[in-house]
């Protein structure tokens, strides 16, 4: 891994472990259980909007997993 690859893991690691990127994800959290009703969509320009948002926001809450598990495959190649 290189050195620029390090310091990135590193920094985004140390995001993590702020408490307000806890309080953040579990704000967008919230918010994704309140556009998973569609029931009020009224046209595809509207239903393509809420899924925009939705898939952001699983890319939020999800990003500190997906870190993760990047930063163990680029340690398990380099093991190899």
């Amino acid at each position: 891994m290189s050195q620029e690859d390090l310091e990135f893991y590193e920094r985004r690691f140390d995001l993590f472990a702020l408490d307000g990127w806890k309080e953040l994800v579990e704000d967008f959290a919230k918010l994704k259980e309140t556009l998973q009703n569609i029931s009020h969509i009224n046209t595809e320009q509207d239903l393509w909007y809420k899924r925009g948002q939705i898939e952001m926001i699983n890319y939020l809450v999800q990003l500190k997993t997906l870190t993760e598990q990047a930063y163990e495959e680029l340690i398990n190649e380099d093991s190899e």
